[in-house]
C-alpha cells in the first residue's frame, strides 16, 4: 500500500470470523483493530475508506481482559490506544485460540487514511503496550516458522 510503505494482509477473528486487512508491522508488538469502540464518525469516515471494523458483539468466542488497556504511538506521530479482549485469530491456515485482541477505542486521523483495519506488530514482545501486564502477538506464540 502507498507506495510499499505499509504491507497488509487479510486476517479473521472471532466466530464467526470477521475478515480485516491488517497491516503487519516489524517494529511494535501489538495486535490492535478498528472496533465498534470507536465514535460512530470515526467508523463512519473508516467505512468510506472501505475499513472493515471489527464488532466484537458478533463473535461468539469474543471475552472481554477486565482491566487491561493500551495506547501506542508511532514514529511518525500517529497513535492509537483502546480496551483488551481475547479472541479466535485465524492466519495463514494457523489458528489461534485466546489471542489477545486490542480494540481501538481512539485512533490519530492518519489511520483513516491508511486501508487497514489496524496494525499486527511483529517486535519483541517487551515493547508491546497493554497495561498491567503485556500480551504476546502471534508471532511471538511461536506460531510463525522462523
Amino acid at each position: 500500500m502507498q507506495n510499499d510503505s505499509f504491507y497488509t494482509c487479510p486476517v479473521q477473528i472471532g466466530t464467526p470470523s470477521q475478515t480485516l486487512s491488517l497491516d503487519f508491522d516489524s517494529g511494535s508488538s501489538d495486535l490492535w483493530v478498528w472496533s465498534t469502540k470507536l465514535s460512530r464518525s470515526e467508523q463512519n469516515a473508516g467505512t468510506q475508506q472501505g475499513i472493515a471494523i471489527f464488532d466484537p458483539n458478533k463473535s461468539t468466542t469474543f471475552k472481554t481482559a477486565q482491566g487491561e488497556s493500551w495506547k501506542i504511538s508511532y514514529g511518525d506521530g500517529s497513535s492509537a490506544s483502546g480496551s483488551v479482549g481475547t479472541d479466535t485469530l485465524q492466519l495463514g491456515g494457523i489458528t489461534i485460540e485466546n489471542q489477545a485482541i486490542e480494540l481501538a477505542t481512539q485512533i490519530s486521523s492518519s489511520f483513516q487514511n491508511e486501508q487497514s483495519s489496524g496494525l499486527l506488530g511483529l517486535a519483541f514482545g517487551t515493547i508491546n503496550t497493554v497495561q498491567p501486564t503485556p500480551v504476546k502477538t502471534p508471532g511471538k506464540l511461536g506460531h510463525f516458522p522462523r
